[in-house]
């Protein structure tokens, strides 16, 4: 039986030989565009990476309950509308900046605080 390899394991290969072996070959006017699909191949497989460690799901069923089919739209509604604030949800902003932190690390790992 052949082990298969992992998803995350195939998009960094793909990033790679795009990186290493194809970019330097593209053409100047499409080079942007090929850097944005190596960037987009190595958002997905950090979004991959990062599906275990569900910092918004936990954000959200902290705030709206564990069964709750709610959305960071919802949230933000609430947060504007003050249906949700740090006085009915001690502890609130910790866990935004928390499940921030966790998006950054996905999308833009290089952003700096």
């Amino acid at each position: 039986m052949h082990k298969r390899p992992e998803p995350t394991d195939l998009l960094r290969i793909a990033s790679e030989a795009l990186t290493e072996e194809i970019l330097p070959h593209v053409p100047h006017d499409k080079r942007y565009m090929t850097a944005m699909i190596v960037n987009a191949i190595a958002i997905a497989a950090r979004q991959m990476a990062a599906k275990d460690d569900d910092h918004t799901g936990r954000l959200l069923n902290t705030v709206y309950g564990e069964y709750s089919d709610t959305s960071w739209d919802q949230l933000a509604d609430d947060l504007r509308s003050g249906a949700i604030s740090e006085e009915s949800h001690p502890n609130l902003l910790d866990h935004l900046i928390t499940s921030v932190r966790a998006e950054l690390a996905v999308s833009n790992p290089r952003f700096k605080e």
